[in-house]
């Protein structure tokens, strides 16, 4: 879901210092709402509390753990009245569940802990760990999103409190460490729109932000506004929960697109230290359903979250969606379509599916997702932003540009009105548009936005924060166009050095930071380097992700526009004629990226000084970009230019025969 947010439904809400909260034209959701039953503070009126018998609380007990694995506390107060007339107040509920030993929240001396833990324990041996505290697993993400939220320095606390020795948590019952199994290699993420090269013969294409979508904005749960990334804020909100069933498919049966419009940006270079593992979409039982079925064998929504978002870390994200189908369709019976859990849950199927290429699938989902929003939450409501802000990506990718531009255009104005130019959610907005301009060939225009954007995140943010970092990446890549490879060299290193610090060698937002320095080194003409890493890359996507995966098209695209560089045109032609031929099957034949794929086989052909087939193609593809793009797009003008230039060696040739 960097433009990756990892939401977390059981993080505790923080309110936003940042919002101005204004008398007269206040925003809609900051206005008073009216007091719903989750919305009343519980035990707060003048009747004294019912006392329980012991009796009563375990015959309900099952039940209550069920559902305060999948709800808020409000909630099931208000399922538990309703379903048996357990009047209890919230104290009450809250001292049952502390004796249960259930505790949804981790504190901050806990994942201080673990954060040292995790460390000492990679320097000592070299392994990586794995947590569960008071028996539930952490999702690495949870970790991640910890250093993010509050510099990467917390993970080197000095605190005494944070000794092993001493510190409360380092006793076994609360917190377990263990060294998690082989789960194969971090697959890259899903690509992104079609990037061109300066070169009016080549095409190159980039790995796109992670849902970032760039940065796809931060996706609430109904007891709380949570964000994707540090940056974003947490506001308190209280919603009436609706049963209400909509009319027609239900969300969770969106169907498992794969005749999507896949397009993307190829994924980040990276050596491979060892051989990659094949990295399948089973899920084993050991690992996952004993986390999915609690001790009374009960199924557990929290813990289905959990893994599933462990399984989105590992890029396994065919495994992670089948989680989250189930989790979802858990939400609507017990929720409702309409239940701002429900339509979080909805948003996050959007993400995996993106993560996918499933394009077309994930277009669905957050259109559905948006649609619920405005009718729950409100037009103006941070979530309801976000979603429109995902939209725009969602279209973008697939080349959809003037409405990605108009919807991008929409949400950065709705966000300078409502928090300032200033907030993390409005700068997320800027970088969304940077990327649109950009994959629009605008890349003056992007470079501004894309330059104002990351200097307002170092400002607001601080340098080592992941949303800056992402911005560093997307400046480096315009920078890069543009032909100022000094200075997009050194930006890319530096996203790249920090990502590293902070992330790991091999994340996958890390490779993003790996592919934009080999674009430069690219640009430099240091084609022989830049083809060993794609080589690499591209075995790694096969086996990964499959052989018609917008990854792996991606790679051979790289690879055959770097083999083109260096002359070697007989082998650049066949590995472009297989890209086109996959990308024709899976994108259709207008598709922005299959357009790209046709101009670099005419260029190969012309190249070769075969003039005559590659008249024909750049006829082809001029044909198809005016109908796509319009007559004055960038890339039209390309194919018109070396349509003339090839016509005019035509017509030379013709002229000397004659004479």
């Amino acid at each position: 879901m960097d433009s990756t947010w990892y939401p977390s439904f059981s993080e505790p809400p923080t309110y936003p210092a940042t919002i101005p909260i204004l008398p007269n034209d206040q925003a809609a959701w900051l206005q008073p709402q009216p007091q719903s039953v989750d919305s009343i503070p519980l035990g707060s009126g003048q009747t004294k509390a019912k006392k329980f018998t012991a009796e009563d609380w375990e015959t309900h007990e099952q039940e209550i753990r069920k559902l305060y694995d999948g709800s808020s506390l409000p909630s099931i107060v208000r399922l538990m009245k309703e379903r048996h007339g357990l009047e209890a107040t919230r104290k009450q509920y809250l001292n049952k569940l502390r004796k249960w030993g259930l505790n949804k929240n981790i504190q901050p001396h806990e994942m201080k802990f673990m954060i040292r833990k995790q460390q000492s324990r990679l320097l000592e041996s070299g392994k990586p760990s794995a947590f569960r505290v008071r028996k539930r697993p952490v999702p690495p993400g949870k970790i991640i999103r910890y250093i993010r939220d509050h510099g990467i320095e917390t993970s080197r606390d000095n605190d005494s409190n944070l000794d092993e020795s001493t510190s409360p948590i380092a006793t076994p019952g609360a917190i377990s460490c263990y060294t998690p199994s082989a789960t194969g290699p971090l697959t890259p993420h899903a690509a992104g729109s079609p990037r061109a090269s300066l070169s009016p013969r080549l095409s190159f294409a980039k790995q796109g932000h992670p849902f970032q979508f760039s940065d796809p904005g931060p996706i609430l749960s109904s007891s709380r506004l949570v964000a994707e990334s540090p940056g974003d804020y947490h506001i308190q909100s209280s919603f009436p929960v609706s049963t209400a069933v909509l009319p027609g498919v239900s969300p969770s049966t969106v169907p498992d697109l794969d005749e999507v419009a896949f397009t993307g940006r190829s994924p980040a270079p990276v050596t491979i230290p060892s051989t990659p593992q094949v990295c399948t979409n089973d899920l084993w039982p050991d690992e996952v359903m004993g986390v999915i079925y609690d001790s009374d064998n009960a199924p557990s929504l929290e813990s289905m979250r959990n893994k599933a978002d462990e399984l989105e870390g590992q890029g396994r994200y065919d495994a992670a969606e089948k989680i989250y189908r189930l989790v979802l369709q858990q939400k609507e019976s017990l929720l409702g379509y309409e239940h701002p859990d429900t339509i979080a849950c909805m948003a996050f199927l959007a993400y995996i599916l993106y993560y996918q290429g499933k394009y077309k699938a994930a277009e669905q989902m957050e259109r559905n997702t948006l649609r619920l929003s405005q009718k729950v939450l409100g037009f103006r409501h941070p979530n309801t932003l976000s979603s429109m802000d995902r939209l725009a990506l969602i279209l973008d990718r697939q080349g959809i540009f003037e409405a990605a531009e108009k919807k991008g255009q929409q949400v950065l104005e709705l966000r300078v009105n409502l928090l300032r130019s200033e907030h993390p959610d409005t700068l997320r907005s800027m970088r969304t548009m940077a990327l649109v301009l950009t994959e629009q060939e605008r890349f003056f225009a992007g470079e501004r936005m894309s330059s104002q954007a990351l200097q307002l995140m170092q400002k607001v943010l601080g340098p080592d924060h992941l949303d800056t970092l992402v911005s560093m990446d997307d400046h480096a890549w315009v920078l890069g166009h543009l032909g100022r490879h000094t200075e997009a060299e050194r930006i890319g290193r530096q996203a790249l050095e920090l990502r590293q610090k902070v992330l790991g060698y091999a994340h996958p937002r890390t490779l993003d930071s790996l592919q934009t320095v080999a674009m430069v080194l690219y640009y430099k003409g240091l084609h022989v380097e830049t083809e060993d890493i794609w080589r690499e890359n591209l075995e790694l996507s096969k086996k990964a992700n499959g052989p018609e995966h917008p990854i792996t098209l991606s790679c051979m695209q790289n690879l055959a526009t770097t083999i083109h560089a260096q002359r070697k045109f007989i082998e650049a032609e066949e590995m472009h004629k297989q890209v086109l031929e996959l990308r024709q099957k899976v994108q259709g034949l207008e598709h922005p990226f299959t357009l790209k794929s046709m101009y670099s086989i005419a260029s190969t052909l012309k190249d070769q000084n075969r003039f005559t087939e590659a008249e024909e193609m750049f006829k082809q593809v001029l044909e198809l970009s005016q109908k796509v793009h319009g007559t004055e797009h960038p890339f039209t003008l390309d194919c018109i230019s070396c349509l003339s230039s090839v016509q005019a060696v035509l017509q030379l040739s013709e002229i000397g025969q004659t004479i």
